[in-house]
């Protein structure tokens, strides 16, 4: 059983007190901590949640499993978590399709199926608006709901951590690298090209970031930065015109109006 503790700003935690007497002293004090986690949603500025963490430091220093990373560690030691603070939670999965039991069909449920869960990992708590659980915001998806239930965003971290954390982020030197090849190439074409070119080379630049973009996460679930490169293109196209604006034609270049 994992339960979610919560703790207040002034550092008082609520929750461990459900573990007292007898029950305390037979499962013993390593036992006891293990039976808690922190959830500490990590939300991005548009108040949408993409990134969870294995881990956490809390207030002595000490690392300590998140809830999620906990309940899937009841299952098996955890896959190797990507490199940073964090891990993308993957938004894939159809969390609509998981399977849920309402408390009132339980006991209909297990009489008819008494193993329904065995081996399986089973999170408890309120899936509905009314339900006393909180909501969160999730990126948008066709057909889905914008935000889901506190239970169900567990669910999905945990089944991210599980599956082996299959939405990665692509290398810094890569991205940086395709970047700037398409930054220089729009730059030479604004220097050099008739203005219809400088048109149709930027325009060609943005699609290729696009849907390259596209392609590479469909295909190996790596996660390319689009909003950077398409910003850094725009700059080094304006500056490719503005120095082009101040230096004497080309060789055999026409001239344009200005």
């Amino acid at each position: 059983m994992t339960l979610a503790a919560h703790s207040t700003p002034s550092g008082a935690v609520i929750g461990p007190e459900a573990l007292t007497g007898l029950t305390a002293v037979a499962l013993g004090p390593m036992q006891t901590a293990e039976v808690f986690g922190f959830v500490n949603i990590q939300e991005d500025g548009d108040g949408a949640t993409r990134r969870a963490r294995i881990t956490f430091v809390d207030r002595v220093g000490n690392s300590r499993d998140s809830w999620a990373a906990r309940a899937a560690r009841a299952l098996g030691p955890l896959p190797v978590a990507p490199p940073g603070a964090g891990f993308r939670i993957d938004h894939t999965v159809d969390w609509q399709a998981m399977g849920r039991v309402s408390w009132k069909d339980l006991p209909v449920r297990l009489e008819r199926n008494p193993g329904m869960f065995r081996n399986r990992l089973v999170l408890l708590g309120g899936d509905f608006l009314a339900s006393g659980d909180d909501y969160h915001r999730v990126p948008a998806r066709a057909g889905a709901p914008a935000a889901v239930s506190g239970v169900v965003l567990q669910a999905l971290v945990a089944d991210t951590i599980l599956a082996g954390f299959p939405v990665r982020e692509a290398g810094a030197l890569r991205a940086l690298s395709a970047s700037a090849a398409l930054c220089g190439l729009v730059l030479l074409a604004a220097l050099c090209l008739p203005r219809t070119g400088v048109g149709l080379v930027a325009a060609a630049a943005l699609l290729t970031s696009i849907l390259a973009a596209w392609v590479v996460f469909h295909a190996s679930r790596i996660l390319v930065p689009v909003a950077v490169p398409l910003l850094a293109q725009a700059l080094a196209l304006a500056a490719g015109l503005a120095l082009r604006s101040r230096l004497a034609p080309l060789p055999g270049l026409p001239q344009e109006d200005p």
